[in-house]
């Protein structure tokens, strides 16, 4: 056995637990030097820091330091644990990662904002949409019409940049811009012909895969044209890079509308596909024609 291996009974467990979802606030005074200072280490050659100055994304790091007294020290040089972190039993520390947020509406100026696109979803250059869009102090949201009339067919990624005398931060846009080709080349095979469902819970099965690989994941919905003669479960359909020539399967379940009407007829249809690759989107499998078989009676029904 391992001389340095620390076991933690369920007890104890259940009592480091609770330090999950625990908070710490701190405040502190943005002053010049620490910028300064890390401005020379990184040997840039930024503007001299001025009251109202904005902190460069990240910086804030230089501040927000912990000040633990000396008789509030660990071993490791650290604030002892059983404060705001958990008594932990082991010999190292560990930063499993941080979550930043930074908030809108802050902007003490008016501030130009520039659009562009490219090709890579985390494009850090691109085509220049629009330049010098004016956006006011205290608004949050704005627009912009783009024409997209003489992009060839492809998937674009749109990213902003807005920019004050103090400041400049860039965002990527959720989402992309499809444009598809006239005549995309992704297709969608379907296997299950004429079907037919009974109102007793009579169920077809309906065979779906892509015809030929994506380059991103295709999700092709399924849906019912008369919900009280058939449903179909799943509901979506996911093709990936992986498994786009396996077929999967729909099943399709009769539905009693405790009506006397006959045989009624219903389709299922496949599609408009969702995807980022543009020989997809929107594309759509051939429809299934369905007939729900009329059981002839009431018995049973609820109303």
């Amino acid at each position: 056995m391992n001389p340095n291996t620390v076991h933690i009974d369920a007890a104890a467990l259940t009592k480091l637990q609770s330090w999950q979802e625990r908070s710490e606030t701190m405040s502190d005074i943005i002053t010049a030097a620490p910028l300064r200072a890390l401005s020379a280490t990184l040997d840039r050659d930024d503007p001299v820091p001025e009251d109202g100055s904005a902190v460069p994304a990240l910086w804030h790091w230089l501040y927000f330091l912990p000040h633990a007294r000396q008789s509030e020290i660990g071993p490791d040089g650290h604030a002892r644990r059983g404060g705001f972190l958990p008594p932990v039993p082991l010999p190292r520390r560990m930063w499993a990662g941080g979550r930043l947020r930074w908030e809108a509406g802050n902007l003490t100026e008016d501030a130009n904002v520039s659009l562009y696109f490219g090709t890579a979803a985390n494009a850090a250059t691109g085509t220049r949409i629009v330049e010098g869009l004016r956006q006011a102090v205290g608004t949050k949201t704005g627009s912009y019409d783009w024409d997209v009339t003489d992009l060839v067919a492809g998937t674009y990624y749109v990213y902003g940049q807005i920019y004050t005398s103090k400041l400049s931060s860039r965002t990527l846009a959720p989402g992309a811009v499809v444009i598809r080709p006239a005549v995309p080349a992704g297709r969608i095979q379907v296997g299950g012909g004429f079907g037919a469902t009974g109102e007793l819970g009579k169920i077809w099965k309906i065979q779906v895969r892509l015809a030929n690989a994506p380059i991103a994941d295709v999700i092709v919905p399924i849906a019912s044209s008369n919900q009280a003669e058939g449903v179909v479960q799943p509901a979506k359909l996911t093709f990936t890079v992986q498994n786009w020539s396996v077929y999967q399967p729909v099943m399709v379940t009769g539905v009693n509308d405790c009506l006397r009407d006959g045989n009624q007829k219903y389709w299922i249809s496949i599609g408009k596909a969702q995807s980022l690759d543009p020989n997809y989107i929107d594309v759509s499998g051939t429809s299934v024609p369905m007939l729900n078989i009329d059981n002839g009676a009431l018995s049973g029904c609820v109303k």
